[in-house]
């Protein structure tokens, strides 16, 4: 199921949310089991599993990052297989770095000042690979999407770890 076919717009990075909210509430109209009530057993459950199909593919294509990575699902490419990862090293290099300003934070006390220069250098990283995967996946450059993805998703899991310290801080 190609979920951009089944929302009928173009199968690019960048979708029209307004055009795919419009199109997911028309399918669910005709596709929502409550509208089923009157069929027959065989075809409300087909009418149901058309609707969780409706639903699964409006979560993935509304969200940039499940976008970027089904987009990438579709050529073939997977945040599973770590072989498309390029420059290691360096991006190694820059997880550890991170991970030690986390750390040097924490034992410093959590000093506030700290924790936001932290916040605004993670939301920036996300932010630069947001823009560079869009471009890479609009030139149909899988490689580099990937590897722009796999960063993206490191960083997307930091900002857990910072919704996880404003809790903790009461921010």
């Amino acid at each position: 199921m190609n979920y951009f076919k089944l929302f009928q717009i173009e199968q690019k990075s960048e979708v029209d949310c307004k055009l795919l909210s419009y199109r997911f509430y028309k399918l669910q109209r005709q596709f929502h089991p409550d509208h089923a009530m009157h069929l027959s057993q065989q075809k409300q459950k087909a009418m149901l599993k058309q609707s969780i199909i409706i639903n699964q593919g409006y979560k993935i294509l509304k969200n940039p990052f499940l976008r970027y990575q089904y987009l990438l699902s579709l050529y073939g490419f997977s945040l599973q297989n770590k072989n498309h990862l390029k420059n290691k090293k360096k991006f190694l290099m820059e997880q550890f770095n991170l991970s030690e300003r986390f750390e040097i934070f924490q034992k410093n006390g959590y000093e506030i000042n700290e924790f936001h220069n932290i916040k605004s250098f993670i939301h920036v990283k996300i932010k630069k690979y947001q823009l560079q995967i869009q471009s890479e996946l609009d030139k149909k450059q899988w490689n580099l999407a990937i590897n722009t993805l796999y960063k993206l998703s490191f960083y997307q899991k930091k900002i857990i770890d910072i919704q996880k310290i404003e809790i903790k801080l009461n921010i």
